[in-house]
């Protein structure tokens, strides 16, 4: 299969794009003289509900010695996933759920303040939007002189990745991700069949022929194999098209008590017509609840955490927003 000529366009004036605009701010700022070092910034990809989050809580957590600080985009207005990591101290928040544009300039302050602070990290790692575009996110990074692209990481649900990639709309951003990876992670592996596993790990394969897809389950995975990823071999150019998908996105504020019983009717109904669900729910119990939707899966956990009650919803399609939000708020 050829690259796409178009494709191959919009690549490349997504990288000149990325390069001047760097160029610019370094003429706003005081001139510096060469790093000596460069820190390299780790892009963690994939959609919406693979596991992203979980994988950067074990990479924050874990004891590798190394210093890391966690870039984190989240789509929708609250940045639900950086809320739900470690210490505010060691992760910054990008909230504008797009990662390809407009947050170019967002994305390189915030790796530059995370560079500049003291001490500086020795990685970062930077967690995107489950509707980014690495390819774009890469550019970004590799355009400034004292960062250096350590690799991009794919999460791939293990238990949804070949209705996605089947998927007439999402199936080709998706497809984009997984081809731009340098390493891609097969989560959930844990909630599959065990006979199952090497069957998806194929459908990764098909798309990314001799990239390396390495099973997880509770998004544990050595940190040497996530930081460095692009040593462990070169991502090709992707041959799907470059494209932003607009998902319908919205923040809902539940601040009275939900009927935890209506709530759990609801979740439990085969088909809401959502992506993807998170955030906080007052249950008429007193008790906050933190909840995570990803297609059918759903999960409602107390919470210690008293966090603003809202639900950040996701979907394809408008209507399936207001619909979710409608049936939300007439249970309090």
């Amino acid at each position: 299969m050829t690259s796409d000529p178009a494709d191959e366009l919009i690549v490349g004036l997504r990288t000149v794009t990325a390069t001047l605009a760097a160029a610019a701010r370094s003429l706003d700022r005081e001139p510096a003289p060469p790093p000596t070092e460069r820190i390299p910034v780790t892009l963690l990809t994939g959609f919406l509900g693979s596991g992203k989050t979980t994988v950067l809580r074990h990479l924050l957590t874990a004891d590798h010695g190394i210093r890391l600080t966690a870039v984190v985009n989240d789509l929708g207005p609250i940045n639900v996933d950086a809320a739900l990591l470690g210490s505010p101290d060691e992760r910054l928040a990008l909230t504008n759920g797009c990662a390809c544009c407009t947050l170019g300039d967002e994305l390189v302050e915030s790796l530059l303040a995370a560079a500049g602070s003291e001490p500086p990290p020795e990685a970062i790692v930077v967690e995107a939007s489950g509707g980014a575009d690495a390819v774009a996110m890469a550019a970004t990074v590799e355009a400034e002189p004292g960062l250096d692209l350590d690799g991009i990481v794919c999460v791939v649900d293990g238990e949804r990745v070949e209705d996605q990639l089947a998927h007439p709309v999402l199936g080709r951003l998706v497809r984009r991700q997984i081809e731009a990876a340098h390493l891609v992670l097969l989560s959930k592996v844990d909630l599959l069949d065990p006979g199952s596993v090497a069957e998806r790990v194929g459908y990764v394969a098909d798309v990314a022929p001799g990239r390396q897809v390495v099973p997880i389950g509770g998004g544990i995975v050595e940190p040497a194999v996530v930081l460095g990823a692009a040593l462990l071999g070169a991502a090709l150019r992707p041959r799907s098209e470059g494209h932003r998908i607009d998902l319908a996105t919205a923040a809902v504020p539940l601040p009275d008590p939900l009927d935890i019983e209506r709530l759990t009717a609801w979740l439990t109904a085969p088909d809401r017509g959502l992506l993807r669900a998170k955030g906080w729910v007052l249950g008429s119990d007193g008790v906050t609840y933190e909840l995570q939707l990803v297609g059918r899966r759903w999960a409602l956990l107390a919470s210690s955490d008293r966090r603003e009650p809202a639900l950040v919803l996701i979907a394809e399609q408008e209507p399936a927003v207001e619909e979710a939000g409608r049936a939300l708020r007439s249970m309090t």
